[in-house]
């Protein structure tokens, strides 16, 4: 990990003000790998729970419907009668993709740290 600068109270408080934005937006553990999906490309409605291992249906609706809430996800109407959703990432939901690597990645430090010989 690299050096922080070092920071004064005020852009301290600044950075916590930004954070607690994050953590809004973060709130469920689907939120993230929801967003790295649709980084990928859109997706079928039907098949994003395909795709993403143990996201149940009413799971998906509700972080899909706070995603497009705050901007970060597009529901597309592909034929226009509401048959066929797609779902797209928005360029504001892009910038929450690293996220899901950086937590994924301290996540296995902290799994490697209680049980060294799991993964």
């Amino acid at each position: 990990m690299k050096d922080l600068p070092p920071l004064n109270l005020e852009e301290f408080n600044l950075l916590i003000k930004h954070h607690k934005d994050t953590c809004d937006v973060v709130s469920s553990r689907w939120t993230l790998p929801i967003l790295y999906r649709l980084n990928i490309g859109n997706v079928r409605k039907c098949d994003l729970r395909k795709e993403i291992k143990g996201l149940k249906e009413r799971t998906e609706e509700r972080v899909v419907k706070d995603l497009i809430l705050n901007r970060l996800v597009e529901r597309i109407d592909v034929n226009k009668d509401g048959k066929i959703i797609e779902y797209a990432i928005l360029p504001s939901g892009k910038a929450f993709v690293n996220l899901f690597y950086c937590s994924a990645e301290a996540g296995k430090v902290y799994r490697n740290l209680l049980h060294p010989k799991q993964n």
